[in-house]
């Protein structure tokens, strides 16, 4: 793989590039070099992904190694003024090195150029999570820094079965190294609760099939201008000794369901920090 080599002073608005995925081995997903040099004074800055409303801030987020290079590891969207949230298994648990990456700095109208391979970064770390239901709020380490403009978040309760949601996020951003931002729109399908360590909590089914790297994604309502709920993963039966084709599970195929996260807990979290 070829290197990257950035200046040797980055502000914490700062640039990282991300290796070619032809240059990586099958299934390693994209690797990112980023000088980790010292980080001078700034000013007020922020990191703004602009698109169509209403989501306003949808970002990426990947975990820099200062030798070895790093990792795309799913979406985030801004739910505070220095606060994005995401999926906790997105980040494994772990703050250590993270960043906050604006993927496309015009339109998500204009056309993105998937041969681009540095972005606007930020450095974050966990503010708070929970683990029993998938949430991690990330908090820009710049107590000066912003991510700009973030959408209201309601809870799903009153949709309907059939009425229609969408999601901004990267899909095959992780396996694939496609980090392009994108649109997907659907229907609920179902509303459910899911039992996790004996505590029942509320999922959105969208009849959707989410890809890697679209953990943490907005689901938006446009009937109730607010984020509803973030996306988890696809559904899957459980089975013994399953198989990978093509880097897809074939018992995701027939079904289509996504389950997202009811936005009422992520709002808990963000009201309580």
């Amino acid at each position: 793989m070829g290197c990257c080599t950035l200046p040797s002073h980055l502000a914490p608005h700062s640039p990282v590039l991300l290796g070619h995925p032809g240059d990586l081995p099958p299934g390693e997903g994209i690797s990112l070099l980023v000088d980790a040099g010292p980080q001078p004074q700034h000013a007020t800055t922020k990191l703004t992904c602009i698109m169509t409303d209403p989501a306003h801030v949808v970002l990426g987020i990947a975990r820099i190694e200062a030798e070895a290079g790093g990792r795309f590891l799913g979406t985030a969207f801004g739910v505070a003024t220095n606060l994005v949230a995401t999926c906790l298994h997105n980040i494994g648990g772990s703050d250590r090195n993270l960043r906050l990456l604006a993927i496309d700095g015009g339109s998500i109208n204009g056309y993105q150029d998937t041969t681009e391979t540095s972005f606007e970064s930020m450095p974050i770390r966990v503010k708070a999570s929970d683990s029993l239901r998938d949430i991690c709020l990330l908090e820009l380490t710049d107590p000066q820094a912003s991510v700009g403009s973030f959408p209201k978040i309601a809870s799903p309760d009153s949709l309907n079965v059939g009425e229609l949601v969408f999601t901004f996020g990267f899909p095959h951003s992780t396996d694939a190294g496609r980090v392009v931002l994108t649109r997907q729109d659907s229907i609920v399908g179902a509303k459910v609760l899911l039992n996790s360590q004996g505590v029942k909590t509320k999922h959105v089914v969208v009849n959707l099939q989410a890809r890697p790297g679209q953990s943490g994604s907005p689901v938006y309502s446009p009937r109730l201008q607010a984020v509803v709920g973030m996306i988890m993963g696809s559904f899957a039966p459980a089975t013994q000794g399953g198989i990978l084709l093509g880097n897809i599970d074939p018992q995701t195929l027939p079904h289509q369901t996504t389950h997202a996260i009811s936005a009422e807990y992520l709002q808990r979290m963000v009201t309580s920090v």
